[in-house]
């Protein structure tokens, strides 16, 4: 649960989310954002609170990065969890909140697309440090129980 992997790869999710997020959403996207929602923005935000959602969201998703690592090169299996990440941390979570705070739709897809960089940015990162750690899983060794296979014959004989 708090192996080497899950601590190292965590520490390296937490520091893309956190940068990339300052990034594009600090300095960037804030006055784009600004103009587009009508909820409004903290533009101080609590920086405890912050730093330790980050740094649970990157435990947690080296944590269950490994549980859908198909043994793919660092970009595609990072992209396909950042992808997957997205989904649950933020789109999902995006649909929930505009039921409570109901923002413009054009806010809501710009706010989307702009974290799907971020999370795709995320993922490659994650996927790269931890292609040291993970394998994917062998196939199953025949059984001793099982004969071998009789060696095939050679065609045109």
């Amino acid at each position: 649960m708090f192996s080497k992997r899950t601590l190292i790869g965590g520490l390296v999710a937490f520091l893309v989310l956190f940068i990339a997020n300052w990034l594009l959403w600090g300095l960037i996207f804030m006055s784009t954002w600004e103009n587009m929602t009508t909820v409004p923005v903290n533009t101080e935000p609590d920086m405890v609170w912050l730093t330790l959602g980050y740094l649970f969201y990157g435990w947690l998703f080296a944590y269950i990065y490994p549980l859908g690592y198909e043994g793919g090169g660092a970009a595609g299996e990072g992209i396909r969890f950042g992808i997957v990440m997205w989904g649950v941390a933020s789109l999902a979570t995006g649909m929930v909140m505009q039921s409570f705070t109901p923002d413009s739709m054009t806010a809501f897809v710009f706010a989307q697309f702009v974290n799907l960089v971020v999370y795709v940015l995320m993922g490659i990162a994650l996927a790269m440090v931890m292609e040291r750690f993970v394998e994917p899983e062998a196939p199953a060794a025949p059984s001793a129980s099982t004969p071998p296979a009789p060696p095939e014959e050679p065609e045109g004989f």
